[in-house]
């Protein structure tokens, strides 16, 4: 994956939400509110193929649960939300490595979530004040085998989600 990929990405994904809870957080302190970051289940569970996209989520939980801790005390909320499959058009603006869009076939595996569905759950959440939502067809265990034995993930269970194996290398 070229660097230019790494860098569009990490722009949306990452310094895009920076920017805005920037902007927002003095209004933010003022009313004690809530920052609401729209993150990924790759955070658990990494999508193949797609290196860039992994790693700007991962940096979004990075400075989030950072900001958290440092926001502690002034009353502003945070909430991850971590949703799986959603039925939108974003598979079919999916960047590969030399920066062109190439459109990905729409899961087969488990239930895709409608977006409306996945609003109802963070608007239920953000009420609730939950620190960490995550809406997915890959349930808690996944999860664990994903974060504790990523081989077994990779070799047993990522095939069956995404209908293809984990490549060997860095993209």
């Amino acid at each position: 994956t070229s660097l230019a990929v790494f860098e569009r990405i990490m722009a949306v994904n990452f310094y895009g939400a920076l920017h805005c809870t920037q902007a927002a957080l003095p209004s933010l302190v003022a009313r004690r509110g809530q920052i609401i970051v729209l993150s990924s289940l790759s955070q658990y569970a990494p999508v193949p193929d797609r290196a860039a996209y992994n790693a700007s989520k991962h940096a979004l939980h990075g400075l989030f649960e950072t900001l958290r801790g440092e926001l502690d005390g002034t009353g502003v909320h945070v909430m991850m939300v971590c949703p799986g499959y959603t039925a939108t058009d974003l598979r079919k603006n999916v960047l590969v490595g030399d920066g062109s869009t190439a459109p990905q076939p729409v899961l087969t595996a488990g239930r895709v979530a409608s977006p409306q569905d996945v609003a109802e759950a963070i608007y239920q959440g953000a009420l609730k004040r939950r620190r960490l939502l995550v809406l997915s067809n890959l349930d808690w265990r996944a999860r664990m085998i994903a974060r504790c034995f990523p081989r077994l993930f990779e070799q047993l269970l990522l095939p069956r989600l995404t209908g293809s194996r984990m490549s060997r290398g860095v993209s």
